[in-house]
């Protein structure tokens, strides 16, 4: 590697001035022999239209489904009747869906396929995963309480 250049040392069209950047270490593309990444050339940038403070990431697939109440803490929501009980309230903006025992940590569902049990819910009083779960009218929905015990 003796000789050679960072590659922000030079433009592509010899001026000096900013030319284009490795858009993965925001370096100049012209011989990025040192880019961390190895990126030999201009890559399109990703926008992403949605924001997870601004917007929902999860497509409904049936608009046309009846809503229905249901209570999450107390709090009234309508959702959408038969859709995944996890994508729903993750498009209502509720987080965090439970809380650790040991440390209190908030989680929310990670998975969205049963595996994880981050997205644990209390459901009329029995315990279960979110994202497994379809909404239906009338649930009552909340935190699941703490199995830690203080005698531990």
């Amino acid at each position: 590697m003796a000789g050679l250049k960072p590659c922000w040392d030079e433009s592509l069209d010899g001026s000096g001035g900013a030319g284009n950047c490795c858009l993965s270490c925001a370096r100049k593309i012209a011989k990025c022999a040192l880019c961390p990444t190895g990126s030999k050339g201009q890559r399109k940038r990703t926008i992403w239209r949605c924001s997870v403070k601004t917007a929902s990431d999860y497509r409904i697939l049936d608009e046309t489904r009846q809503r229905v109440t249901v209570r999450f803490e107390g709090n009234e929501l309508l959702l959408r009747e038969g859709e995944n009980l996890a994508a729903e309230l993750l498009a209502a903006g509720i987080a965090p869906f439970r809380r650790t025992p040991v440390s209190g940590a908030p989680r929310n569902p990670f998975c969205m396929m049963g595996a994880c049990f981050d997205c644990l819910v209390e459901i009329d009083g029995v315990t279960r995963q979110a994202c497994m779960t379809e909404v239906a009218d009338g649930m009552v929905i909340s935190m699941p309480a703490s199995r830690r015990t203080d005698d531990a």
